[in-house]
């Protein structure tokens, strides 16, 4: 939880529980071993990337909207702008874990 009271997983995006499994070594369950070309990152570290800065850019808007209500020199429309970046960047994550649950489903329902 921040220090304004966000918190990325009441959105079912779960960046808090990512953290490595003792069963399989890797980050959300996957084995360290899988290896990527040089210099490319793998899907789990883009998605951790993506999740934090996310965060950062709520945090951001957050603390320009108390500035705001405290008076500090801040214009409003700086304000707006901060909480529509904030507001683009949720959705289009919560867009994408909706795509990711989707193929998840999707992949589920496949005969085996």
């Amino acid at each position: 939880m921040s220090e304004f009271g966000l918190r990325l997983d009441r959105f079912g995006l779960g960046a808090p529980a990512i953290k490595p499994k003792d069963d399989m070594g890797g980050a959300a369950g996957f084995p360290k071993n899988i290896e990527t070309s040089p210099g490319q990152k793998s899907f789990v570290e883009f998605l951790q990337e993506s999740l934090n800065s996310v965060n950062e850019v709520q945090l951001d808007a957050d603390k320009a909207a108390q500035s705001f209500a405290k008076g500090e020199n801040i214009q409003l429309h700086e304000v707006l702008v901060a909480m529509e970046k904030a507001d683009v960047a949720l959705r289009t994550v919560t867009a994408f874990r909706n795509k990711l649950v989707e193929a998840y489903q999707e992949i589920m329902r496949m005969p085996v």
